[in-house]
């Protein structure tokens, strides 16, 4: 035992310390494996959460298809939109009970049952939702901050970050091949894929144990209020997103401060 060293002495870092200090420490699991860290980071945000569409990504364009199709049809624009969200389809479609395909099959036909048939086929539909699908850029470029960022430098601890999205089964495969936006992501959570979606709480908790992290250690940052209070319940701070300038302001607050290569934040405002 080298000298000024307790049997019982605790490392941190390549500091050790007194076995009588011990209650300052906590052991976390890190991506790294284990450390120990101090006990006041149990409060400290080492999880960020992102909705998708409309947070990260574009949403599904169905307002501009409800739009385009109004054209050429008897039917109103809210007329054809109601039946494409919120419909009992587009739930069964998201939780990953029905195609792509089979959504689609039920809107022609809805349309057509409605008097409002129009000269439109899946294809059209198909292309249209892949052409309007795209990352945004300032939310995108917040991302790759946070996926360089330390939350504490002397160890390099840097945050996990996840996606939990409520989304169809086919368009979610397409944008994560068309996108390297996901590859920042350590877990991708879409609710076709667990049959769960947003704000059911299970799904909140599927995600806090993919990411290892308790409620508390999170931040939840989604575009609809409902969601993020479905998160807070839990013990999850949330952030109703608005544009990444305040989302950047957000994060401040909970202590997340990301900074531009320039060291200037406020390059990340606007959309």
């Amino acid at each position: 035992m080298g000298e000024g060293q307790g049997e019982g002495d605790i490392l941190v870092g390549e500091e050790r310390l007194p076995w009588q200090d011990r209650d300052k420490y906590v052991t976390n699991s890190l991506p790294g494996g284990s450390k120990l860290l101090p006990t006041a980071w149990k409060k400290m945000i080492k999880a960020i959460i992102f909705d998708l569409g409309g947070v990260l990504m574009t949403d599904v364009p169905l307002k501009q298809i409800a739009e385009e199709l109004s054209k050429e049809s008897p039917l109103s624009e809210q007329e054809i939109h109601t039946h494409l969200y919120p419909t009992e389809h587009w739930t069964l479609l998201t939780l990953g009970k029905i195609t792509e395909d089979e959504y689609w099959d039920h809107f022609l036909h809805a349309l057509t049952q409605a008097e409002g048939k129009i000269n439109a086929d899946k294809k059209y539909l198909k292309d249209k939702v892949r052409s309007s699908l795209y990352p945004l850029k300032h939310s995108t470029r917040i991302v790759n901050l946070l996926k360089n960022h330390s939350f504490d430098y002397a160890q390099d601890l840097r945050y996990k970050l996840g996606i939990l999205s409520n989304h169809a089964k086919e368009w979610s495969e397409y944008m994560k091949q068309s996108f390297d936006l996901f590859k920042s992501f350590d877990q991708i959570i879409f609710s076709c894929d667990i049959g769960l979606r947003k704000p059911d709480p299970k799904s909140y908790q599927i995600a806090l144990e993919r990411l290892q992290s308790d409620p508390n250690e999170c931040v939840f940052i989604d575009d609809k209020k409902r969601n993020t209070d479905a998160a807070e319940k839990l013990g999850i701070k949330g952030i109703v997103f608005e544009e990444s300038s305040k989302l950047v302001e957000e994060l401040a607050r909970l202590g997340i401060k990301i900074e531009s290569k320039e060291g200037s934040d406020a390059q990340l405002s606007g959309e």
